[in-house]
């Protein structure tokens, strides 16, 4: 979600997208990491109010999403519901 707190709106899925594989580069890179989309910095469960074709296209964003013949060490990724919102959380990093 982007915007004022009063005033949120969601973010487009293809920058989402991006972002995930983004972060997941730079985890391979280090000692890894855990994304969660749905959560705020402040810990409030927002969700993800996408589609569910949009959700499809986040969760295969670490393959969809980056240069042609690259493959990220990814470890895990899940789509689940906390408080009735749907929740991404991927973990990548070194193998």
């Amino acid at each position: 979600m982007e915007g004022k707190p009063d005033n949120k709106k969601p973010r487009l899925a293809k920058k989402i997208c991006e972002d995930i594989t983004e972060d997941l580069v730079a985890f391979a890179n280090t000692d890894g990491g855990e994304i969660i989309i749905g959560v705020e910095d402040d810990t409030t469960i927002t969700g993800v109010p996408h589609s569910d074709e949009d959700i499809e296209m986040m969760l295969n964003a670490p393959q969809t999403h980056i240069f042609e013949g690259q493959q990220l060490p990814i470890v895990y990724k899940l789509k689940t519901v906390i408080e009735g919102k749907i929740i991404l959380f991927f973990s990548g990093g070194q193998r």
